[in-house]
């Protein structure tokens, strides 16, 4: 630990001071509530984020969303709760994606039932909707699962347990259903998508391609301008801040982290990275250098030429 704190120690001028500047807030539920709050979904959408690039900020202070200390957000994510304060920011206009068994604290869809352990799978019905999937026609599902009354015809639906051996047999019996698997509303100027299942729970789990590329589908559905586009390893963590007049943008190379373990990370070269604004200068610190910048379409693109653990990257 003694080089992480000496660089803090010799480049605090880059740490005092930061706030978040994403614009995708991770919804937690502090313990005061009381509310069941599952840690692997939780977990399993803080993966989906961080290996998928979106710039996301984590808080379990509704002020933030609704209240005195409102931040402008693109999309809201709960991964095992919705609260009740949701409602007037999703009619104002905001974006909502919920992830949860769990029905939310205020109307999306008439609840039908909450089954505590489905062993399933949910049929893809529209492959336009979800162009990730194009190759996927079932994606697993194993867990607890909330049907709602279906208002025409949903673009994922349930398929309910059926036989899993004899060899010969399985799945003999295998029925679809109509049950939505995925349900959108327009709730006044806003939008919610309730996945009425636990896909981050899932994805903690199992880490299936499949639920990794829903959830890319279902996000970019929602929120269409990302703040980031990069072609950075999915286990490069980036972080985007505000510090008085400049942007700062880390990145953590975690390829060396294994569960528990902790070893030497891979190197990586020439990480291309487009932030959406229009920034003039750029400047990497851990291996010090200007970089060249190029601005397109809204967004200020270059390339991070070497990430050994750790680079930061200052934009003004």
């Amino acid at each position: 630990m003694k080089p992480i704190f000496r660089w803090a120690a010799a480049n605090e001028q880059y740490y005092a001071g930061q706030t978040s500047a994403a614009r995708v807030l991770l919804l937690g539920a502090p313990a005061a509530t009381g509310r069941t709050f599952g840690e692997e979904p939780y977990r399993g959408m803080f993966r989906l984020l961080s290996e998928q690039h979106v710039l996301f900020a984590v808080a379990d202070n509704m002020d933030w969303v609704s209240g005195a200390k409102k931040r402008e957000f693109d999309l809201v994510i709960a991964a095992d709760w919705a609260p009740a304060e949701l409602k007037q920011y999703v009619e104002n206009g905001g974006k909502v994606l919920l992830a949860s068994a769990h029905p939310p604290e205020f109307g999306v869809a008439k609840v039908v039932r909450t089954e505590s352990d489905v062993k399933g799978y949910t049929r893809v019905r529209d492959h336009a909707a979800f162009p990730s999937l194009k190759d996927a026609d079932l994606l697993m599902l194993n867990g607890p699962f909330t049907e709602v009354s279906a208002v025409g015809t949903a673009a994922l639906t349930l398929i309910p347990p059926s036989l899993i051996g004899p060899p010969e047999l399985v799945h003999v019996d295998m029925k679809d259903t109509d049950t939505p698997a995925i349900v959108t509303r327009q709730l006044g100027k806003g939008i919610v998508t309730w996945i009425p299942w636990n896909l981050g729970g899932m994805y903690y789990l199992h880490s299936l391609p499949a639920h990794a590329d829903l959830f890319r589908d279902v996000t970019d559905r929602l929120n269409p301008h990302r703040q980031l586009r990069t072609n950075a390893h999915p286990l490069v963590e980036i972080t985007i801040m505000h510090q008085g007049g400049r942007t700062l943008l880390h990145l953590v190379n975690m390829s060396g982290h294994s569960q528990t373990g902790y070893f030497p990370p891979v190197p990586m070269r020439d990480i291309q990275v487009e932030v959406a604004g229009d920034f003039k200068t750029a400047a990497t610190v851990r291996k010090p250098g200007n970089l060249t910048l190029n601005t397109v379409g809204g967004y200020t693109g270059f390339t991070v030429p070497q990430l050994s653990d750790y680079e930061l990257v200052v934009l003004k």
